[in-house]
Order: structure tokens, then sequence, then C-alpha cells
């Protein structure tokens, strides 16, 4: 049970000195509680625009925050529309209905949106999963290619050789660069993710040719055995890489499509927080009014 200091509090905070000067006339309870569940509704929207615009960075904290914000203000918008029978809440008065029609006009946009992105918590969780493995191995990968180079330098590679195999250290980081602006997000967002297919494309070609030659690309097989070692744990490193990187690729469409409902949220709920301030208003007149 919401105690009373709370709710002058709350009250207090959505509707400034209108609701003041309600308050100090002693509203009905049921006015009060009308303001309270209003508040809920600009609360819940302004939580549900900062976890959307967070959800698709990875964190299930935040499709988890979208859902109980979803739930209050389902709540809240049903009682203020029917009230409540058990407690004798009444609904919000006839008078207060075009306001309320609209506030719940922008939210079943929003809660579509919330739908959308529900839906796709699978995938981008399981993208910001792969990101982080893709992290923590880079540094082993980078470690290998390393010794691949020093030993063909030592064993007399030829320039264009330890050229193309020093490029895969740089490639290496580059693609780890592009795996976070594709997870950020922002406007260079497709770009990255061309450009980690066409980088991750090329690694793997240096390694196959490292590996069996390469005539176009101008590589021989490495036919050195310590070389051929540190090559291999490399290749081991990237197969598992690779697959997450494929798997990046792959859910790309799924989180340019959950970005979209996110962003959609977020300039729907600042708009219903919007909203539902001046229906909170105009039923602090409307109770100053009939008093």
């Amino acid at each position: 049970m919401i105690r009373w200091g709370w709710v002058l509090i709350v009250a207090f905070s959505v509707v400034g000195c209108e609701v003041v000067e309600s308050l100090d006339s002693r509203p009905s309870p049921d006015a009060m509680a009308h303001l309270v569940l209003i508040a809920d509704v600009q609360v819940g929207a302004m939580r549900l625009a900062r976890a959307a615009g967070e959800s698709t960075t990875g964190n299930f904290n935040d499709f988890s925050e979208i859902q109980d914000q979803r739930e209050r203000i389902n709540r809240a918008m049903g009682l203020l529309r029917a009230g409540d029978s058990s407690t004798g809440l009444s609904p919000l008065p006839a008078s207060m209905h075009l306001w309320l029609d609209n506030v719940e006009h922008i939210w079943h946009r929003i809660e579509e949106s919330a739908e959308q992105l529900l839906a796709l918590d699978e995938p981008v969780l399981h993208l910001a999963e792969q990101i982080g493995e893709y992290s923590a191995l880079v540094p082993r990968l980078q470690a290998a290619i390393d010794g691949v180079l020093r030993e063909l330098i030592a064993s007399g590679a030829t320039i264009h050789e330890v050229y193309m195999v020093s490029r895969q250290l740089v490639l290496a980081d580059r693609m780890l660069r592009r795996a976070g602006q594709i997870m950020s997000g922002g406007v260079g967002t497709t770009v990255a993710a061309d450009a980690l297919s066409r980088d991750s494309a090329t690694f793997r070609r240096v390694l196959e040719g490292l590996v069996s030659g390469d005539e176009q690309w101008q590589m021989t097989a490495i036919d050195n055995k310590d070389a051929l070692s540190e090559l291999q744990e490399a290749i081991t490193l990237y197969e598992k890489i690779g697959d997450g990187i494929d798997a990046v690729l792959g859910t790309f469409p799924a989180l340019m499509s959950a970005r979209e409902a996110a962003d959609s949220i977020r300039l729907e709920s600042e708009f219903l927080a919007d909203q539902a301030a001046h229906l909170a208003g105009a039923y602090a007149d409307s109770t100053r009014r009939r008093r």
C-alpha cells in the first residue's frame, strides 16, 4: 500500500502548483488516487524510454525493466479507465475521457513497439554474448599471429608474406572495433557490418593461404614447423571467433529491427509523459472547480 506521504510527493512533482492548490483543499481520495495513477504513467514512460534506449546494447536487465514498466502503465491505464470495484475506486470522470483517450492512443503505439522489442531480446542478448566472447579471444589470436610472424621473419619469408601476416594483427583488432560499433549503434552501424564482413573474409583467406598457398595473393604455404604450430593455434581460435562473427552478421537484421522499435519507444514515451502531464493538469483544474 502506497503511503500518503509518497502520494503527496508524486502528485506535487507531476502537476506542480495547481495540484498543490487541490491538495490544500483536500480533494477526494479517488481524486488523489487518480493523480497518483497518472503519475505512474509518467514515471513508467520515462523509465521505459531509458530501458528501451539501453536494451539494444545487450543488457538483460533493460528488457526486464521494459516488461515491468509496461505492466505498470497498463495497470494504471486500466484503473483510470475502469476503476477498481475491489477497492471502490471510481473510473476517471467522463469529463476527462478526451484527455485519457489521447494518452491511451499514444500508449497503444508504444505497446506495439514494446512487444516487438521484447520479442527480439534473445538475438540481441546472444549478439552481445558473442561480441564478449570475441573480445576475450582476440588477445590470444593476436599472440598466435605474432608467433607466426616472428617464425616467418626468422626463416627468411618474403616481404609480401610478412606484410600479409602482419596485417592480420590489425584486422583482428579492427573486426573487434567493428563489432563494438554494431552493438553500440549509431549512423555508421550498417557500414560497420559491411566492413566486418569484408575483414572477416580477408582474415580467413589469409589463414587459408598460409596453409595451402594462394597464387592470386602471392602467398606460398608455410613449411616452417614452428610457424605451422603457431598458425594452427591461430586457426583454432579463429574458428571460434569466425562463428561469433557469422552470428553477429546473421543477427544484424534483428538488431536493426530492435533498434528501430527502441527508437520509437523513446520518442513516443516522451510524448506520453507530456500528454499525461496535461491530463493531470486538466484533472487538477477540474477537481478544484468542483470544490
